[in-house]
């Protein structure tokens, strides 16, 4: 059977307390991180070679964004840890089928970096947050990842809780 095929649409980033301040006109890339899991390296002194194991816990995540022109409320949130909701669609193919993604990220915005200016161009601006305390991805209403620092949450669990249960917690 042939898997779809899904390709990028549109996208949009606001602050979960300010529903009607779309940025889906000048927003023009969302960079959501790498979900990596962290590693131990072991490199045992009679043993015949390294291994990296891994472990239940996931490296920091830092998502990135780039607009088109000034966000006078962005500036604003300089240094604030927000909550933010990004969204967005894919279309799959074959079927022509649009499907809606929908994202949940508590994070500082600590980067602001504006484009050259150019007499030609629109200036752009990079973004970059740190300080990520929860993530949150659903697509067609699928939750395909959760992760939460103070909950101790990471959905799909690799240990299916049993490192939990074993804390005590």
């Amino acid at each position: 059977m042939q898997r779809p095929m899904l390709i990028n649409g549109d996208i949009d980033l606001r602050l979960v307390s300010e529903p009607d301040e779309s940025r889906a006109n000048i927003l023009s890339k969302l960079v959501l991180p790498a979900f990596k899991y962290t590693t131990v390296n072991h490199n045992p002194g009679g043993g015949i070679g390294a291994v990296d194991f891994g472990k239940p816990r996931t490296e920091a995540f830092e998502p990135k964004a780039e607009h088109k022109g000034l966000d006078n409320k962005l500036l604003e949130k300089l240094g604030k840890h927000e909550e933010w909701v990004f969204a967005g669609n894919y279309r799959q193919m074959p079927g022509n089928l649009w499907l809606p993604v929908r994202g949940f990220i508590h994070a500082t915005l600590m980067e602001w970096e504006p484009d050259e200016m150019g007499a030609d161009d629109l200036q752009g601006c990079n973004l970059a947050f740190k300080e990520v305390t929860h993530v949150e991805l659903i697509l067609d209403g699928k939750e395909l990842f959760y992760w939460d620092f103070w909950e101790r949450e990471i959905r799909p669990d690799p240990t299916d809780g049993e490192r939990k249960r074993a804390l005590g917690i």
